[in-house]
């Protein structure tokens, strides 16, 4: 029986500063080879376009349009994840411009109900496929809450995991701890270092910053088991990481927007993502309670690897 085969690809210069989309990318290639499917990035690892029979496309950036035309001559199987959120209001030009590279594609593939339908208040679509966003395997394993207490010597912080960058909005969570002795423990990539300076100098040392980790390694995994609180207030929308956290039971604060709600529905709280004021009290009030460690395996199991994944791998 023949193999499945797909090629990863994206826009060009998506790992000149790698965070989540292009750490989804290379978590999904290794998932497809455990499911034995042929499995390559584009780039080095990769053989010729003719070798595989689908290919996958992350991101909805418009200086791909060039590689899916090429891709488009040959009779292969594209699909798209967008990983598209508008926080203004697209122009008229915009929408045109992302509607033509949308239809490039033989198939769109949406991670939430959140994401499919803001886009599609803009957009049409020829072919829907609906998965989940996968939480590593990892993370079924048995942590040691004391862990990361035992490496840095704190077990009271906040904690949070992904790109610093405006949009993603950590400024937010530094002016709520300002006036408070909670530390703020981060783990993700720099996508703009002023901002991660200005970061910095709110906290000082109450920002401790582990560097850029994938979930799999087991400092992330210790730091976000060990926390009393999880906070992601993008402007945008949070992503894995906020399922890892519920999957682990651990109290949350999110934006007040659809994707939360969708994903996340008890041991949390939504706030407005610029109210710093409020995100202060509820963190004040929270470390008055103890927090929980048992996990949420019937809630969540169903974003584990490769459940998650079965309806894309089906259609390739």
């Amino acid at each position: 029986m023949k193999l499945k085969s797909v090629l990863l690809t994206t826009y060009q210069s998506a790992f000149l500063f790698k965070s989540g989309g292009e750490n989804e990318m290379l978590r999904l290639n290794k998932e497809f080879k455990k499911q034995n499917i042929l499995s390559s990035t584009l780039g080095n690892e990769s053989t010729d376009l003719t070798y595989y029979e689908n290919v996958l496309h992350f991101g909805s950036e418009i200086e791909a349009i060039d590689l899916i035309k090429k891709i488009k001559k040959y009779k292969i199987k594209t699909f798209l994840i967008p990983n598209l959120w508008f926080i203004k209001e697209p122009s008229k030009a915009q929408i045109n411009q992302y509607q033509y590279f949308f239809n490039l594609f033989d198939t769109i593939v949406f991670k939430s109900n959140a994401e499919k339908f803001h886009l599609k208040r803009y957009f049409q679509f020829k072919n829907i496929i609906d998965i989940k966003t996968g939480i590593d395997r990892s993370f079924q394993k048995t942590f040691d809450v004391n862990a990361f207490k035992n490496i840095y010597g704190i077990d009271k912080y906040v904690f949070s995991h992904g790109t610093i960058e405006k949009r993603k909005n950590q400024l937010t969570i530094c002016k709520a701890l300002k006036n408070t002795k909670i530390p703020f423990v981060f783990a993700g990539n720099i996508r703009d270092e002023d901002y991660f300076e200005k970061c910095k100098k709110i906290l000082g040392k109450k920002f401790i910053y582990l560097g850029n980790l994938d979930q799999n390694e087991d400092l992330l995994q210790a730091a976000l088991f060990g926390c009393k609180i999880f906070v992601e207030i993008p402007l945008d929308y949070p992503g894995v990481s906020s399922l890892e956290a519920a999957y682990l039971n651990k109290f949350m604060i999110l934006s007040n927007d659809n994707w939360s709600k969708e994903h996340i529905k008890k041991n949390v709280e939504y706030i407005n993502p610029m109210d710093y004021s409020k995100l202060e009290k509820i963190i004040k009030n929270r470390f008055k309670y103890r927090n929980l460690q048992k996990k949420n395996y019937n809630n969540f199991h169903k974003f584990i690897f490769p459940k998650c994944i079965k309806n894309l791998i089906n259609k390739f």
